[in-house]
């Protein structure tokens, strides 16, 4: 939809304010236009805003300091309130966040709450109250109480969605993307709840802030306090935009261009007493899933729930009857099974494969520097070795980096890296240690085996993750050598006294670390099979740690943070795209001497929130349909070179380089399941390309559970491939499947329905009940009589976005926040759950570890 800020005439203009060709703010913005890309059948995701027409953002002079967003940029919100409304603005999502400490960014946001306290910026100053009303109507005041945070029962710094400034070309044209929230995430704004008395819309707004301000503006109501209740200080530039877009006494409130948004009904619209059928496994399944249940139930009659679990849980739940059809991108063959002998035990099953979505494994990437946003980046198996190793200094948690080659500690990021330049990307204006890379874990899945086997496969990688250093004399973290490798080995620290120890001689003194299976050999990553991303560097910061004082507010830093906590675990690929997005990894880098810890007194490590608008750089190992949901600007892959005579060349994750690698995929282990081997792919093929099969046990099923899957399988193979994003329809990311896979699927669809009618026939076997899939049981069973596990069971509960796996509703949110939307999910719990995470992972896995 596009909307002109002057004289539109589209099915928006109703819902703009009126112009006024003699403001000071006309010439400003008469010209402007907005596209945005998707209105329609929305959900947790994100959509593009284009701009043109505009000015360029400049930069100004605001008190002796220079203002990166001076004037000519944008800033926009979600609202779900009635756009014709004087109080409008009451009902918008702004507040949320800083970028950048006033006077260098003068039209911020920021809540306090943070480490340290900070001034509430909603109205434009901390003395003015410009409150927040939810969708339930209970009206929040913005005028913060000591330390207090009034509105952060509703957002806050990690859940707000605004964007706070959005730069524009030189050439007055431009982009940025805003992540949309459905009530499942943003239950204050409840968009897309069904039970809404104004249906499922909410809106897009964005303020324009131009070079002028209104010459009849009152100061003191819309700056207050800020400059001493003046615009005209000294120091500051005349065309500087200071005060809040939302301050309907700044008059930048009047300018707004407003969108209809239109989401997609939250919650599952199926009928009580319907069959329910669980499906589990393939995290990459997440995006069709969410898609597809939207009209499973109408269509089919019957509610398939979808536990996401890594795709090694799903086989090993399929072998046990646990479930009865898994998502899995490899067959269940013994070596599937390390460490066990069930060789018999699957030579007499029976299990069909179905090919169901055709996607692949991707990094996104985010940098916003001083030249703007990249959109293009090229990465060689060995950068993304030195990424997944911790060998870059800003990826090492350590305060003490000496462990890491002397070439890695003088790099100030990875983009002072020669390897990263010579892959084709260009310089940047980024100059602090702020990379992050962003994981799916602890649990593995099969696309990241895939991952690693691309970075196996070529010759550079393979002799980093050996030891060699490359060209410029950087090398591998010493702790993902294998153990007993001679180089691995760190200086080892005395943490009481803060120094590395030496011995009377004056040498350093070394410790030995390195990956060892669970027996104690030891484990290469040049070589072995492995599905994990492992945090294996155990340096820690800070160096020194002082006395806790209990009861009392431990000011000074009373432990030190880890592997884990310098760069958080997300528990999908979805959840890592939309972090990347965000610019937010949740990076426990700030000391709060306020936070509890688990000791029981106060002081703990906490996120130091998004990275800031003027210097990002971020990449995340995510899914291709999980990174177009969120918009991320997928990376380039060099395809692995088997000798360093091979030329190098790059191909990119799209629907032609996906087709290629299908083509090419060839039989694993003498099944019908076919995969790509990175190693031998042509240059046109992507080498992290997926399919992902419905698995379904035969043997000993109910045959009503077989005909159910049956009926699935053949809607998710036929209707189901339709590109879109419509309800049903397959998620941009995706490849459909071509004629030989759809004839695959068809014939496992005949073959699952032979099945049903060979089984109902059968007699009954006592004390052998049918395989599990059915509905679960009142007693706290399966359905089958079996004990539900955390597998069985979907692990969150409430409603169900059109686009999220998990629900994610603010913890802070109160029951005013979400009464009116917990009864969107007809079946009383959510359609799609994880069971990624810590807690889960030691009771499901079975897998070898990683760690010294």
């Amino acid at each position: 939809m596009t909307v002109k800020w002057n004289g539109d005439a589209g099915p928006a203009a109703q819902f703009q304010p009126e112009r006024d060709s003699s403001s000071v703010h006309f010439e400003d913005f008469k010209n402007l236009e907005l596209t945005v890309s998707q209105t329609k059948d929305l959900g947790d995701q994100t959509v593009r805003v284009s701009v043109k027409n505009f000015a360029g953002t400049e930069r100004a002079s605001v008190l002796n300091e220079t203002s990166d967003f001076g004037y000519n940029y944008l800033q926009a919100m979600q609202c779900w309130g009635n756009p014709n409304d004087p109080a409008f603005y009451e009902t918008c999502q702004w507040g949320g966040w800083s970028v950048g400490a006033w006077p260098r960014t003068p039209a911020y946001s920021e809540m306090p709450g943070k480490a340290g306290g900070a001034t509430l910026w909603r109205g434009g100053s901390f003395d003015l109250d410009v409150p927040f009303r939810s969708a339930q109507d209970n009206l929040f005041s913005s005028i913060p109480i000591g330390d207090g945070n009034p509105l952060q029962p509703m957002f806050d710094s990690n859940t707000s969605n605004e964007v706070s400034v959005a730069r524009v070309g030189q050439d007055g044209s431009g982009w940025f993307d805003i992540e949309t929230q459905s009530s499942a995430a943003a239950p204050q704004l409840d968009c897309g709840n069904p039970e809404r008395a104004d249906g499922t819309r909410c809106w897009l707004v964005v303020v324009p802030r131009g070079s002028h301000r209104d010459p009849d503006l009152r100061l003191a109501d819309c700056v207050g306090s800020i400059v001493g209740g003046s615009y005209d200080r000294a120091g500051i530039d005349p065309r500087v935009q200071v005060g809040s877009p939302i301050n309907p006494s700044c008059g930048f409130w009047d300018n707004r261009i407003v969108v209809p948004l239109d989401f997609s009904p939250v919650g599952t619209r199926c009928e009580a007493g319907e069959e329910e059928r669980r499906v589990v496994g393939s995290p990459l399944l997440v995006g069709a899933m969410s898609s597809w249940q939207r009209v499973l139930c109408p269509t089919l009659g019957t509610t398939y729930t979808f536990s996401a679990n890594p795709d090694g849980v799903a086989r090993e739940q399929l072998v046990s009857g646990q479930a009865g059809l898994a998502f899995t991108s490899r067959p269940l063959t013994p070596e599937e099974f390390p460490g066990e002998d069930i060789s018999e035990q699957l030579d007499s099953m029976r299990i069909v494969y179905a090919p169901l979505a055709v996607s692949g494994l991707t990094v996104g990437m985010q940098l916003i520097d001083g030249f703007g946003r990249r959109d293009t980046y090229s990465l060689t198996p060995r950068i993304m070795a030195k990424m997944l190793t911790q060998s870059y200094a800003d990826l090492s948690p350590g305060e003490d980096l000496s462990h890491l080659s002397t070439v890695a500690r003088s790099y100030i990021s990875m983009l002072d890296d020669p390897d990263f330049a010579l892959a084709g990307n260009p310089p940047s204006g980024v100059s602090t240690r702020a990379f992050r890379l962003v994981v799916s874990g602890p649990a593995g899945v099969d696309a990241n085996r895939l991952l690693w086997q691309w970075i196996q496969a070529d010759v550079d990688a393979r002799a980093f993750l050996n030891g060699q250093a490359d060209p410029w004399g950087m090398t591998v973290n010493p702790y993902y050598l294998p153990k007993g490798h001679p180089d691995a080995k760190v200086p080892d620290i005395d943490y009481e006294a803060a120094v590395v120890k030496t011995d009377p001689s004056g040498e350093v003194i070394y410790r030995p670390v390195g990956l060892a299976h669970e027996d104690g050999s030891p484990q290469s990553l040049a070589t072995e099979a492995i599905d994990t991303f492992p945090k294996a560097d155990e340096s820690l910061r800070p160096l020194k740690v002082y006395p806790s004082v209990g009861g009392v507010a431990n000011v000074n830093p009373t432990s030190r943070a880890d592997s884990q906590q310098w760069s958080p675990y997300q528990d999908t690929p979805e959840r890592v795209a939309r972090q990347v997005f965000r610019a937010d990894t949740g990076s426990a880098t700030v000391w709060d001497p306020y936070k509890a810890n688990p000791r029981g007194d106060s002081g703990d490590w906490v996120s130091g929130g998004r990275m800031l608008p003027t210097g990002r750089f971020i990449a995340g190992v995510t899914d291709t349909a999980s990174a177009d949901l969120f918009g991320l600007v997928l990376a380039r892959l060099q395809v692995p070179r088997a000798s360093e005579s091979d030329p190098v060349v790059f191909v990119e994750p799209s629907d032609e380089s996906l087709s290629h690698a299908r083509d090419e995929a060839a039989p694993l282990s003498g099944t019908v399941v076919r995969q790509v081997d990175p190693a031998s792919l042509s240059a046109e093929a992507y080498p992290l390309t997926v399919t992902t099969y419905a698995a379904v046990r035969l043997d000993g099923a109910d045959p009503a559970i077989l005909r159910d899957y049956a009926k699935f399988i053949e809607w998710a193979t036929t209707a189901g491939q339709e590109p879109g994003s419509g309800p049903g329809q397959l998620p941009r990311g995706y490849l459909p499947l071509d004629a030989e896979q759809t004839a695959e699927a068809h014939e496992a669809v005949l073959e699952l329905r032979a099945a049903a009618d060979s089984e109902a026939a059968r007699p009954p076997v006592a004390d052998s009940p049918p395989l599990a899939g059915g509905s679960g049981g009142a007693d706290g069973t399966s359905g089958n009589g079996a004990p539900l596990s955390m597998a069985d069971s979907p692990l969150s509960l409430g409603p169900v976005s059109p686009n999220t796996p998990v629900v994610s509703v603010t913890p802070e949110a109160t029951a005013q926040a979400t009464a009116s939307v917990t009864g969107a999910v007809a079946l009383g719990g959510s359609l799609i759950a994880g069971v990624f995470g810590l807690a889960v992972a030691p009771l499901l896995l079975r897998r070898r570890s990683l760690g010294p």
